[in-house]
Formats: structure tokens, C-alpha cells, sequence
């Protein structure tokens, strides 16, 4: 039978090896740099022409899927992951206990959810309605042989700065616990804040630590480099009341990680960053995030391609040093295990965002643009509706503007959210995260290659 090249394959030269790659199996070959032109033959077969290959090459390439028969379908290879989709289940709830917020950082993407104007705060019982919403949301089917962010049930407290609003994240705490209890909740459900940290307590430290709930602190890096945007209103520094919240915690024995933005202020120089937030805060479990469209700053041409060798050059780091690195683990994970990262967030279509007045929606991106908002009828199912099923299709297996790319089986398609604010659709590109992939994957590749190199050596 004659065989052709997959569309999903690529071919990389590096470190003096021919790489060949399929971008949808992640299998990765490593070849003599002579055979490149007999495998690309494959793509273009002239008339008459016959290649030869050995069977043991023939066979690795076959089972790779990096040479198909000639007449297969490859739309058939995707549509196993695409009906995966459909039913990726419910996971995440994320409960906004305000939009209000006491710190003014300079590149804030709720800038005008979080204004001083607004202070609205989730009562007690909006709170318990989302919940059991939630509770009554959670499902889950067999999902194969895939990574994505629905997996397990976690609730994440969300503002704003949610510790402006401490009677209803202690009461929501307790009800969590009850519906374990009763079996309404998984017992393993995962429940985080995320916080600025300058107004942790040792009561609140106590409290969280109590309820095994895992701190996300924003941690920008030096002093210097997080004084530039995340300060207090009259651009006072809230430095030195992060690492009080953080000493706070550590006393307690709260759960702890710190997250941090990655701008101009620090990206020319984000493992100095790391590397001030590990010494000054002692932890192992670090995640950088993107700057996200809707803020205020214009961000430079090169900065996707900045932020995404820094943070290469910082998973190194973070490798040698014992730290979990969040934003790349998810795409190493991936391409280590063999399994489609379908998408880069629990976003699409596989959790509940409740705002303080009740309202609810599919991504806490859209804080402060109330029309992407609903409000829940008795019967509101997000497993259903038609808003959440959009997003849970949403991903690079489901976008043929994908399908030719290499980093089509690790991407998981970035932001809908920012693609939809930049170019009108979530079906859009997220161009940050293109450059974040292909250069993962790129680096990735190298590192086969160099630990299969040292081994012959």
C-alpha cells in the first residue's frame, strides 16, 4: 500500500539530528540529518518514484502516524479528541466575593470591575446559592487519554481582593466542608484564593490554613520590579505587606504559592524575579501568568516572543531548584505523557464563575463587562447551555486555523477570552500563547535530542 507524510508531521534540524515530530500523536523521531529529503519525499511523491525505507524505520514512522496510507482521512485521527470535548464536565467554580479591590495595579484587566465605585460584595447566601449550584453541576465521563483543567472539583475565591470580604469566605469555607460531609462535594474537592496578600490576618492565616485552602499570592519579583505595578493607590509600595501576608501564612502553616505577572517591568529580567520570590518567600510552587488583554498598558511587539524565552530560562531554574512551575508543566505534562492538552483553561466551558450579585458566567476574565453575564434560572445547567457547550469546543483540535501548526497537541489554544476581546471571536487566535507554544515545543524537542545524544555518549 502507498504511503504518504501526515499532515501533522514536522520536521526540525537540531543539534545535528533530523527530528521529525507529529504534532497530534506527540511522537518524536530522531533521524540521520541524510534521510530529511527521503522522508519529505513522502509529502510529494512524483510519478513512478518509489522510496525506500527500512521496515524498522517504516514501522516506527507508521506507528507514529508520521507516514499514512495515502487515502487515509486524517480528520479521523482528531475525531476521538473532538468528541472529548463535548463531554469535558464541569470542575471548576469560582466564587468573586468582590469586585472591589485595595490595591491599584497599573496593569489590572478588571480595571473597571475592580474600581472603588463598584463595592459590591458577595453576601453569605449568594454564595451558598453557587455552591450548590456547583455541587449540582459537578459530573464527569470517561475523557481517554487527554489533559485538561476539569479533572478534579475545585473552587477557586476570586476578587478583586476576596479577603475584603472575610465573613463570607469563613462561611463559605464551613458550608464547603458540610457538603463534603453529607457527600454533595467530593471529598477531594480543591479550594484556593487568590490574593494580593496585603491584608492577611493571623486569624484569616489560621482560618485558611484550617480548611488546607492553597494561597495564591501575587509576587511580582524584586522590590523593585513589583513596586512598578502592584502598589497601593498614590503608587505607594505594598511590598513589604505581601511578604508580611506571606510570613503570616508560613507561621500558620497555610498552603503556599505565589503567583506572578509577567510584564514589562520584569520580563527582560524574570529569573531575577523568581529567583526573589523563591529566596523571599520559601516556596515550591510558582505560576506565571501572561498580561491579559483589557488593561492598561501597550505591550511591545516582542514581548510574546520575550515572555516566552523567559519563561523557558525559568522552568531551567525552577528545574534545578525542586519548584513546580505551573504555566509550563502543563505543556510538558503533555508532551512527557503523550496526551492532547485540549485546552489552556478550565474557561472553556468546564466552569462557573459567580459574581457578587449572583450573576454568573464562563470566564472571570470578563469581571467588570457585565453583559457576559446571566443570571441562573431555576433550571440553568452550564453542561447544557448553549453559551458553556460553545467554549467547551473551543480548542485547537476544534480550530482548522490549527491544524497545520507543530505545537497543535500542547497548545490548548491559550485565552479564548483575549482572542475574543482582540479579534471579535474566541474562535480567533491567541497569538501570545502561538509564540508561548511553538517555542516550548521547540525547546522541548531540543531536550529529546540532548539527553538522547548524552546517552549514546
Amino acid at each position: 500500500m502507498k504511503k504518504r507524510l501526515s499532515r501533522f508531521a514536522h520536521f526540525y534540524r537540531l543539534d545535528g539530528s533530523l527530528v521529525v515530530y507529529n504534532a497530534l500523536k506527540l511522537g518524536v523521531v530522531i533521524l540521520s540529518p541524510e534521510l530529511e529529503p527521503i522522508i519529505k519525499a513522502l509529502s510529494t511523491p512524483k510519478l513512478g518514484q518509489e522510496i525506500l525505507l527500512s521496515d524498522d524505520l517504516c514501522s516506527k514512522l507508521e506507528k507514529l502516524e508520521i507516514i499514512v496510507p495515502e487515502d487515509y482521512d486524517e480528520n479521523l485521527a482528531r475525531e476521538p479528541f473532538v468528541r472529548v470535548l463535548d463531554d469535558l464536565p464541569i470542575g471548576v467554580l469560582y466564587l468573586v466575593l468582590t469586585d472591589n479591590c485595595n490595591l491599584r495595579c497599573k496593569y489590572c484587566f478588571e480595571t473597571d470591575g475592580c474600581s472603588t465605585s463598584q463595592k459590591n460584595t458577595m453576601t453569605p447566601i449568594v454564595a451558598k446559592i453557587g455552591l450548590d449550584l456547583f455541587a449540582r453541576s459537578l459530573g464527569c465521563k470517561a475523557c481517554g487519554d487527554v489533559h485538561h483543567s476539569g479533572e478534579n472539583a475545585q473552587i477557586v475565591f476570586y476578587g478583586g481582593e476576596p479577603t475584603l470580604n472575610p465573613k463570607t469566605l469563613i462561611y463559605a469555607l464551613q458550608y464547603i466542608e458540610e457538603l463534603k460531609e453529607k457527600g454533595g462535594l467530593p471529598a477531594e474537592t480543591a479550594v484556593n484564593i487568590n490574593t494580593n496578600g496585603t491584608l492577611i490576618t493571623k486569624r484569616l492565616a489560621r482560618i485558611l490554613a484550617q480548611y488546607n485552602v492553597l494561597v495564591a499570592v501575587s509576587l511580582d519579583g524584586t522590590e523593585k520590579q513589583h513596586d512598578k505595578m502592584r502598589v497601593f493607590p498614590k503608587d505607594i509600595s505594598s511590598y513589604g505587606r505581601v511578604l508580611k501576608g506571606v510570613r503570616l501564612l508560613k507561621e500558620a502553616g497555610a498552603r503556599l504559592s505565589v503567583s506572578i505577572t509577567v510584564g514589562p517591568h520584569n520580563v527582560d529580567k524574570l529569573p531575577e524575579a523568581l529567583l526573589s520570590v523563591v529566596d523571599a518567600t520559601g516556596v515550591t510552587d510558582v505560576g506565571f501568568n501572561l498580561l491579559m488583554e483589557g488593561g492598561v498598558l501597550d505591550l511591545a511587539p516582542d514581548y510574546p516572543q520575550k515572555a516566552a524565552d523567559a519563561l523557558i530560562e525559568c522552568f531551567r531554574i525552577a528545574r534545578e531548584r525542586g519548584i513546580y512551575e505551573d504555566r509550563m508543566m502543563r505543556k510538558v505534562n503533555a508532551f512527557c505523557d503523550g496526551a492532547l492538552y485540549l485546552n489552556d483553561c478550565a474557561g472553556c466551558g468546564q466552569q462557573i464563575v459567580v459574581t457578587p450579585k449572583g450573576q454568573v458566567g464562563v470566564c472571570q476574565g470578563y469581571l467588570g463587562r457585565p453583559n457576559h453575564f446571566l443570571e441562573p434560572t431555576v433550571s440553568f445547567d452550564p453542561r447544557t447551555h448553549p453559551l458553556w457547550c460553545e467554549w467547551r469546543r473551543r480548542s485547537p483540535l476544534n480550530m482548522s486555523q490549527c491544524f497545520g501548526c507543530e505545537a497543535l497537541g500542547i497548545c490548548g489554544g491559550g485565552c479564548p477570552r483575549d482572542a475574543h476581546l482582540k479579534k471579535g471571536s474566541i474562535w480567533e487566535l491567541d497569538d501570545r500563547f502561538c509564540m508561548h507554544a511553538k517555542t516550548t515545543l521547540r525547546f522541548l524537542l531540543e531536550e529529546v535530542v540532548r539527553v538522547t545524544n548524552s546517552n549514546k555518549i
